[in-house]
């Protein structure tokens, strides 16, 4: 009976440090290099980018790292992405970024506003072939300031980033 018991806990266990060693596998980070916003208004490039390397690596469950990429030009971000061990390159675009004023308040008591509008286009590339894996956009549109809302927007890209990732065929660097 003891017996038994051992050999049915002993495969218990290795069933279990299988099971373990088979989710460690497939819980793999997949690091993302991410580059200076491109034609920044409201915020600079290098703050645009230490922003979506914050958010990037606030998103749960996300099994991305994001580390900055301070080259600017296209052989050298490829090489500074393939240095810091990057498997995909996060390049982004603001595209899009204007005020409209608008009158909120009661009749009489009424103040001017502004409402920003911002769009941020993105591309995802795989580092060791420089093939797109991913491409799209982000907008955003609220009072405030303009950083903030460059900000929300920055939020959308890092959620679809983190999901066009997860959704890319797996390959060795």
């Amino acid at each position: 009976m003891q017996r038994t018991q051992r050999v049915v806990w002993s495969l218990f266990l290795v069933f279990c440090l299988i099971s373990g060693f088979s989710f460690a596998q497939n819980d793999q980070v997949a690091r993302v290099g991410v580059t200076a916003l491109g034609s920044a208004t409201g915020i600079t490039g290098a703050t645009g980018r230490e922003q979506l390397v914050k958010i990037l690596n606030k998103q749960k469950k996300a099994q991305v790292q994001a580390v900055p990429i301070d080259a600017s030009v296209g052989d050298k971000i490829s090489a500074e992405a393939r240095e810091k061990n990057c498997m995909f390159l996060l390049l982004t675009t603001l595209t899009e970024a204007h005020g409209e004023g608008g009158a909120s308040g009661k009749p009489g008591q009424t103040s001017n506003v502004p409402e920003f509008h911002v769009t941020i286009e993105y591309k995802v590339y795989r580092v060791s072939n420089s093939t797109v894996v991913a491409s799209g956009s982000a907008k955003a549109h609220d009072i405030g300031s303009q950083g903030e809302v460059v900000e929300r927007a920055l939020d959308r890209v890092a959620i679809k980033v983190v999901a066009d990732i997860k959704s890319a065929s797996p390959t060795t660097k």
